[in-house]
């Protein structure tokens, strides 16, 4: 259940403020390259993170299966989900 609201919520979400450039994407600039934070890039961070310091266990499974739904939108709906770092 988990990883369907998220896939959901990510997919309104981009078609509601990433579509429409009302919120920008998160990109930042290293000399002559430019580093793109996709979602599924920062969802993978979070698990990883949690899992480090040692949550992960205790975060309830529908909220990890929402993360889940968020880099599966990702992965599956981005064309450029493997461009990270890209030339200006």
């Amino acid at each position: 259940m988990g990883i369907i609201i998220g896939y959901v919520t990510t997919y309104v979400f981009d078609i509601k403020f990433i579509k429409k450039e009302r919120i920008k994407t998160i990109k930042f600039n290293i000399g002559r390259r430019r580093l793109h934070l996709h979602h599924w890039l920062m969802g993978a961070i979070a698990f990883l993170v949690c899992w480090i310091i040692g949550v992960l266990s205790f975060i309830p499974a529908v909220v990890l299966g929402m993360a889940g739904g968020v880099i599966a939108h990702d992965l599956y709906l981005d064309k450029d989900w493997h461009k990270i770092i890209v030339k200006k």
